[in-house]
């Protein structure tokens, strides 16, 4: 986890997966990473094995299932790039 993350209420943070053919297995991923200055909003979801890079926003209800760059607001299930934004500013910080 970065610095500067605001949570919203309600957001979920899945690190654990399991095998499909044996549900009582569970499937060792990689370990989530959340870059600086990101947004996660209410009910969101971010599954296990995900890197979301710095200041990214995560729209209320998205489901991140995959890898984000920097500089993006994601949204949906699953989630997807629907606007690419500047840099946090240094100051803001």
């Amino acid at each position: 986890m970065g610095e500067n993350i605001y949570i919203g209420p309600g957001v979920k943070i899945i690190s654990a997966n399991h095998d499909v053919d044996n549900f009582l297995v569970h499937v060792k991923t990689r370990p989530i990473v959340i870059g600086d200055n990101c947004w996660l909003g209410a009910n969101s979801v971010i599954l296990a094995g995900v890197e979301v890079g710095d200041h990214v926003i995560v729209s209320a209800g998205s489901v991140v299932t995959h890898d984000f760059p920097s500089n993006c607001i994601v949204a949906g299930v699953p989630a997807k790039i629907i606007k690419q934004i500047e840099p946090y500013p240094a100051d803001s910080i």
